[in-house]
């Protein structure tokens, strides 16, 4: 949208894309990271239940 009106260099716009991915990767990282963990705590949970019944 904001190289379609002119507003941004090319220069620019290159690093502002290269700003957004590099947030998405971070997001995605965290995200994963998260997951996991969370997998695990459940994971470590569902079976000490089971060993206790």
């Amino acid at each position: 949208l904001l190289d379609a009106r002119g507003v941004i260099s090319v220069t620019e716009r290159q690093a502002y894309i290269g700003r957004v991915r590099a947030l998405a990767k971070a997001c995605a990282e965290a995200w994963l990271a998260d997951t996991v963990l969370a997998d695990t705590v459940l994971d470590d949970t569902v079976q000490g239940k089971k060993q206790d019944d």
